[in-house]
């Protein structure tokens, strides 16, 4: 059995993918190949509440700072995968983040929302730059809590909002748990799946948690199941999206994923650490004995 160790030594990783999970023990680091779930361990020991990857870069909200790591120019001996160290950036305590165009979005477990501009795609975090907090719209009620981050979306309890500058304006909806602007945008809230088209459309009724979108395929998670589309434009309708599965594995409930993200396959990962490998033959489960998980993040090798 595989066991959680902070010093690992990896094989041949050649064509693999390495998913983040944050949990309430730290950052996971997993790798993946095909469908099978290899080594894994922990990379930072935090109280992680999210976990985001883009623009070469992964960002981590914890619960005392926002922790950003860069890729390196190549693998070297004191790195996994081409990331560096994680750096402290003086956020503070964090809750959800994202990468839009280059720039870390984070909110504080107040609502604020405050955006850090990294020094170009693949360099450090600049000492002399701070943290820059985004307005909200002044004729709208301000949000108290952000729930998701994704792109230049926030997803709160008064609705979507997008960062336009050092702006937040609002979309739409309310009661959002969740938010995807990989291909159109997707909001999970508390009565419905709702996807952007000409307004916000209602594409499932229900209570929903969790969504992720690639550039071809979305799923999204309620209570009553995993529901899943397929696309061809960059753009999911209303009508795309069916029931997936309510039981991914045996013993696993739809319910229990916390967050899902795309490579080869569809990866998935369950609050109690369970990650799950979904591909065209159905899907393969891995225990990685972390609890209190939140989100993922992938990151091709």
């Amino acid at each position: 059995m595989l066991s959680i160790d902070e010093k690992r030594v990896y094989g041949d990783r050649q064509g693999s993918i390495t998913v983040y999970v944050a949990s309430e023990i730290g950052l996971l680091e997993v790798a993946i190949s095909g469908d099978t779930v290899g080594e894994f361990g922990l990379c930072q020991r935090c109280v992680a509440r999210d976990v985001a990857a883009g623009s070469g870069t992964v960002v981590v909200a914890t619960d005392d700072d926002v922790l950003v790591a860069i890729r390196n120019p190549s693998n070297g001996p004191d790195s996994e995968n081409g990331i560096g160290a994680f750096e402290p950036t003086g956020h503070g305590e964090a809750v959800a983040v994202g990468i839009d165009d280059g720039t870390v979005l984070a909110a504080a477990p107040d609502g604020t929302v405050s955006r850090l501009t990294l020094e170009g795609e693949t360099a450090d975090v600049d000492e002399d730059r701070e943290w820059e907090r985004l307005e909200f719209e002044a004729d709208r009620p301000t949000p108290s809590t952000v729930s998701a981050i994704d792109g230049p979306l926030a997803g709160t309890e008064r609705g979507v909002f997008r960062r336009v500058g050092d702006r937040l304006t609002y979309a739409g909806l309310e009661d959002v748990r969740d938010v995807s602007a990989t291909a159109t945008p997707i909001a999970a809230t508390g009565d419905g799946l709702y996807v952007l088209g000409n307004g916000w459309m209602c594409c499932v009724e229900g209570e929903f948690s969790v969504v992720s979108a690639a550039r071809t395929r979305a799923h999204a998670v309620s209570n009553g199941g995993l529901y899943g589309c397929r696309f061809e434009d960059g753009r999911p309708t209303a009508t795309d999206w069916s029931l997936v599965t309510d039981e991914p594995v045996p013993g696993v409930s739809s319910d229990s994923i916390r967050d899902l993200g795309y490579g080869e396959g569809t990866y998935a990962v369950t609050d109690d650490g369970t990650m799950l490998v979904g591909t065209d033959l159905g899907w393969r489960s891995q225990a990685v004995g972390v609890p209190g998980v939140s989100s993922l993040a992938v990151v091709w090798a």
